[in-house]
Parts: structure tokens; C-alpha cells; sequence
């Protein structure tokens, strides 16, 4: 009797600590699950305040462009008018002359005010956001023509690019978003642009069936290429049903912004 209600203890243990691994498990993923679905809660909500700085930064650079090619060059001309009226009546009828030296001199300090305004309005780094813009351009176009979800994130910009480092970066992720589309399987791309004091890093990642070899073709080729030339580097990774992998680290380039 003893033995077996040993036994029957010993099983009753097992079947207790089986249950027990079975909850821990299903409660690491529950975990795992939560954890990534609140960073890409994180993700989305760093994207929608982005395009909102972005959207509000076009908005203000339109208007200061817009009052500059209208509101500006209207008081422009009437200033320069002004000045010729005022010379051509100056002898024959001097105190309209006055009037309008006194005109033209409160039309000048209103064109001064606009171009204040027009400066303050237009964003001093503007150019710097307008590389964000248009990756967010391309993310919208893919996602228009495709089913695959596209997560884009950034820190803070610390430097601008140089042309030659965007047209690098926007052909990377094109050609990033096209091979996932055509070739991975994927659902899902995660691109990420993190800028360092000295270098910034272009990580794209998808959740594609991936690859066992990497075959160089002529996308991955000319993207090496490019990089090489403006004196970064590239890494690619990937394995069967891992997903595809790319890096892209380049020094600083551009000029710096202060602020």
C-alpha cells in the first residue's frame, strides 16, 4: 500500500509540475505577445506623431512660400512704384510728394514686417524632416498597391543627409519593399533609421520564409556598390524561415544642424 500510494503521489506531482510547465508556457507567450504588440503600439504612435511634425512643418513651409510669391512681391512692387511717383512729383506737386515719400516709407516697414513673418514661419529644418518625408511617401505608395504592413521608425535627427546618402537610402528600401513583396512571403517589413553622432543605420527586416543562400543580384549588388562608394557598409542575414535582413551603416555626411 505504501509503495503504491508513492506511486500515486509521484504521479499526481508529475501531472502537477506538467500542468505547471504548460502554464508557464502559455503565460510566456501571452507575455511575448503582449510585449509585441505593445511595441508596435510604441511604433505607430512614434509614426503618427512623425507625420504630424511632418504634416505641420509642409503646412508651414506652404504658407511661407505662398505669402512670399504673393503678399511679398505685391508690397514689393508698390514699394518700387512708390518711389518712382514720388521723384516724378516732386518739383510740380511737393506735397503730394510728401504723401507719398511718407507712403512709400510705411509700405517698406510693411514688406519688412511680411518677410519676418515669412521667415519665422518657414521651418529652419525643414530640409532635414523632408528625408522622413518622403520614406513615409514611399511606405504609403507600397502599402496602396500591397497587402504586406510596413512599420517605420526613427530617433531624433541629429545631422542631415547628403544627397548621395538619400538616394542611396530611398533606392535601398525600394528595393527592400519589392523583393519582400515578390519573393519572401512576408506579411510584415520593419524599417528603422537611427542616427549616432558619427554614422546613421538603415535597418530592414521582413518575416519572410528567407533563404539559406544569398544569391547577389543585381538589387543587392548595386546597393553594396553605392554604399562602398560613399564609404559605409551593408550586411545582409537571413535564414529559412527567419526573414530577410539588411544593414546599412554610413558616416555622417551633410551639414550639421544646431538645436
Amino acid at each position: 500500500m505504501f509503495t503504491v500510494s508513492i506511486v500515486i503521489i509521484c504521479g499526481y506531482l508529475a501531472e502537477q509540475a506538467t500542468r505547471l510547465e504548460v502554464q508557464e508556457t502559455s503565460l510566456y507567450e501571452f507575455r511575448t505577445q503582449a510585449d509585441e504588440q505593445e511595441e508596435r503600439l510604441i511604433e505607430q504612435k512614434a509614426q503618427m506623431i512623425a507625420m504630424e511634425e511632418i504634416h505641420t512643418l509642409n503646412e508651414r513651409n506652404r504658407i511661407s512660400r505662398d505669402l512670399h510669391d504673393t503678399v511679398g512681391h505685391t508690397l514689393s512692387t508698390i514699394v518700387i512704384q512708390l518711389a518712382a511717383i514720388e521723384k516724378l512729383t516732386e518739383e510740380k506737386m511737393p506735397q503730394a510728394s510728401a504723401m507719398l515719400k511718407q507712403l512709400h516709407h510705411f509700405t517698406k516697414e510693411g514688406l519688412s514686417d511680411v518677410r519676418q513673418v515669412i521667415h519665422q514661419l518657414k521651418p529652419k529644418h525643414y530640409q532635414k524632416f523632408a528625408f522622413i518625408e518622403q520614406v513615409h511617401h514611399i511606405i504609403s505608395d507600397f502599402e496602396h498597391n500591397s497587402p504586406i504592413k510596413v512599420y517605420f521608425n526613427n530617433n531624433q535627427l541629429l545631422w542631415s543627409l547628403s544627397p548621395e546618402q538619400e538616394l542611396l537610402f530611398m533606392r535601398a528600401i525600394q528595393e527592400f519593399l519589392s523583393n519582400s513583396s515578390k519573393h519572401s512571403q512576408a506579411d510584415e517589413v520593419r524599417i528603422q533609421c537611427h542616427f549616432t553622432d558619427s554614422t546613421v543605420i538603415l535597418t530592414m527586416k521582413d518575416n519572410g520564409k528567407g533563404t539559406e543562400s544569398i544569391k547577389p543580384q543585381m538589387g543587392i549588388t548595386g546597393m553594396k556598390e553605392r554604399t562602398k562608394l560613399l564609404g559605409g557598409k551593408v550586411q545582409i542575414q537571413s535564414a529559412l524561415n527567419k526573414g530577410f535582413k539588411v544593414r546599412i551603416v554610413l558616416p555622417k555626411g551633410g551639414s550639421s544642424y544646431d538645436g
